[in-house]
């Protein structure tokens, strides 16, 4: 075996702080004959950081100089964005010919997407088509009234004064029941709207937000002076709305937000006519409601009272309007595009339209593109793979519970009975949804959405007091990411994300089980994270640990909200340990689980040689960093630390890392490095 002088750099790396001399090794290097692999792993590295000083940069410095962020794109990651882009460019392959095709659900997602690309040449007055919503909303004179346009609205997906949705009961997961949550925002957060004294940048775009708003309403055939009037009190409106969200982290204790009340006992509590409101939605059987927190109902009710109508109605005209902007004519869409896209998040250019129309057709008829995704780009091995490797994970995570010793025993054997319940779903579903019923035009783009938001809220409307349908996916197969279900204690995993650099049948398995091992890592430990825990191994909402184990759970879990709050950004932008609890908890213990399922795979299988001068288990951990290489635009960044209960990706590398005794004795990295956390947390 030919070992690359790359060992003595990474020596180097964690032992004297002395500066490597790259030119020296990179002309080595450069007379040995790569692997694809080696070269895309070893050009992603920054060989001038030391791995025990700043893991990220030491696996990513590489890529991130390398890689400008697209135009088209607010952020640019290694993985994620580039499966995705890969992705998107084999279903416009796929929606390209499908109109032609035999498979009548497939040739009509042809349609749709044949319709989505017309709509980006043709400039007409759409607009037209909304006229009877338009009529309906200025027709608003009494609650009664506006119970039914609530009700009307959420049947063409548009949400008006609070959230609705069809899901399992927290406490009988096997029925399906209506949920109403806080809502009625149309910038991303409350923070965007209560801006503090002396923050001119928080106060500059608030009234950019108020002038793009006035500018869509004078589109839509509103006078000027009318309009920014009309937009000055939607501003308004909202930030009132904003005054009674609560804060995304309080969110977080689940069982607050459960209030199962009948609809009589929810009536007695608030104003609103509610038998036209789901009279509206087609649900007048439905009885229970989880409302999920009274208080905000309580409040919007005041607020209600003391708004005069008209101001409402102009609220929710445009709630209209912005959520069917891209849709409408070119105009329309580019006004959107200029707020939401450029002063929210930096982005320069908008995604060629065909990109936003494979978006759209697997957003609306993803089941029918999907299974032709999975036909051509997930057949052979790839299956028994990804399925042998969650079996790993999830023994990883049931043979380390014997080590925590905040746990008793009691609590340590509920919560390996609940590892051993947990549901993979692998891929693809078992079964596709039928879009018989669904009526598509090859002509009418705006028609089609319409069609398929009615199609789809009927289908979940049905659903309601009948049982969950535990076959069902919530992702599509193309999709690149996963999740953890907790009222089926499920993990998911669509074809779209076991793909490179997250999997691959020729990668070395130490870079398999960092990457995409960890990812389903992150999703096992999701079923105890701070969330997940309240749930049983049926998915029953339910407290099934012992007080003093609970207590020492949040101890455990209060090391890792006091370190990530620690986290800068930037100057004057903090990670929020309270909102990203529930991810950085799954990190460390994706991270914990996978790095030793690998170990089991190598003792059965046999150890992996490592490559360019990297052992397999130090692979391991940059194979897991190199999944997070990520370049972000600052408007971007700072969205996501308001309202993305993730960690920007610096921090789900360096979080992890920095509190593994496995990755310190893999690097050779001592206490006093920066990757060595002082007091190290552990929750799983």
């Amino acid at each position: 075996m030919r070992i690359s002088p790359i060992i003595a750099l990474l020596a180097l790396s964690c032992g004297p702080k002395t500066t490597p001399v790259v030119d020296a090794v990179d002309a080595v290097i450069d007379d040995i004959v790569e692997s694809p692999v080696q070269e895309a792993v070893r050009t992603s590295m920054n060989a001038d950081v030391r791995a025990c000083d700043d893991f990220y940069e030491f696996s990513c410095g590489g890529w991130l100089e390398a890689n400008e962020i697209p135009a088209d794109q607010s952020r640019w990651g290694r993985s994620f964005s580039v499966i995705s882009e890969t992705n998107l460019t084999r279903q416009r392959d796929i929606l390209s010919a499908s109109s032609e095709s035999e498979d009548a659900a497939v040739a009509k997602v042809g349609d749709f997407y044949d319709a989505c690309m017309d709509m980006g040449t043709t400039d007409m007055n759409t607009l037209r088509s909304l006229g009877q919503v338009r009529d309906s909303i200025n027709g608003i004179a009494t609650k009664e009234d506006l119970a039914r346009v609530l009700g009307e609205l959420e049947r063409i997906g548009v949400g008006g004064l609070f959230s609705s949705y069809v899901y399992s009961d927290l406490e009988d997961p096997d029925l399906n029941i209506m949920h109403v949550a806080q809502g009625g925002l149309s910038l991303p957060d409350r923070d965007y709207y209560l801006v503090e004294e002396g923050d001119e940048d928080g106060a500059a775009l608030l009234a950019k937000y108020q002038a793009h708003v006035t500018k869509m309403l004078e589109m839509a055939n509103m006078p000027a002076e009318a309009s920014g009037e009309a937009a000055a009190k939607i501003v308004a409106f909202e930030t009132a709305l904003a005054e009674i969200n609560l804060p995304r982290a309080e969110l977080r204790e689940v069982e607050e937000n459960y209030h199962k009340i009948d609809r009589a006992g929810w009536q007695e509590q608030w104003s609103l006519p509610l038998d036209a409101y789901f009279a509206a939605i087609g649900a007048e059987e439905a009885t229970d409601v989880n409302v999920g927190r009274l208080e905000y109902f309580q409040q919007l009710d005041t607020l209600l009272n003391d708004t005069d109508m008209s101001t409402v109605s102009a609220y929710l005209w445009w709630r209209v309007l912005t959520d069917f902007a891209p849709h409408l004519s070119p105009a329309f869409d580019a006004e959107n595009f200029a707020f939401y896209g450029v002063e929210l998040t930096g982005q320069p250019e908008q995604p060629e339209r065909w990109k936003r129309c494979v978006q759209l057709s697997d957003e609306w008829m993803g089941d029918a593109v999907g299974q032709a995704f999975v036909d051509a780009y997930f057949a052979g091995e790839s299956k028994p793979i990804a399925e042998d490797l969650v079996r790993r994970v999830e023994a990883a995570f049931e043979a380390n519970l014997p080590g925590l010793a905040w746990m008793d025993d009691d609590t340590r054997e509920a919560a390996r009975e609940k590892a051993g319940a947990i549901v993979n779903k692998i891929g693809y579903p078992d079964k596709w949804r039928d879009y018989t019923d669904l009526e598509v035009s090859s002509t009418d783009h705006l028609g089609n959405v319409v069609r398929a938001r009615k199609f789809l809220v009927a289908d979940f409307i049905g659903r309601i007091g009948n049982p969950v349908d535990k076959e069902e996916w919530f992702m599509t197969p193309p999709t690149v990411n996963a999740y953890y279900n907790p009222s089926a204690n499920e993990i998911v995993f669509p074809a779209g994300i076991l793909q490179p650099p997250f999997f691959s049948s020729d990668f070395p398995m130490s870079m398999n089980y960092g990457a995409i091992g960890m990812v389903i890592g992150h999703e096992i430990t999701h079923g105890f994270d701070d969330e997940g825990r309240k749930f049983n191994g049926q998915g029953r909402m339910e407290e099934w640990w012992a007080p003093e184990v609970a207590d020492r759970f949040e101890e455990q879990a209060q090391c890792l909200v006091d370190a990530y709050d620690s986290f800068e950004v930037r100057d004057g932008l903090a990670v929020n340990g309270e909102l990203t609890l529930g991810e950085n908890i799954a990190d460390h213990g994706g991270l914990k689980s996978s790095f030793y399922a690998y170990k089991s795979w190598s003792e059965e299988n046999g150890p992996e040689e490592g490559m360019i001068g990297l052992s397999a288990e130090q692979l391991f951990f940059v194979g897991y960093a190199q999944g997070w290489c990520t370049n972000m635009r600052p408007e971007r960044e700072e969205m996501q630390v308001t309202t993305d209960p993730h960690s920007p990706a610096k921090f789900r590398v360096n979080g992890p890392v920095m509190h593994s005794a496995e990755f310190a004795e893999a690097f050779g990295c001592e206490a006093g490095d920066a990757m060595v956390a002082e007091d190290r947390c552990e929750v799983w």
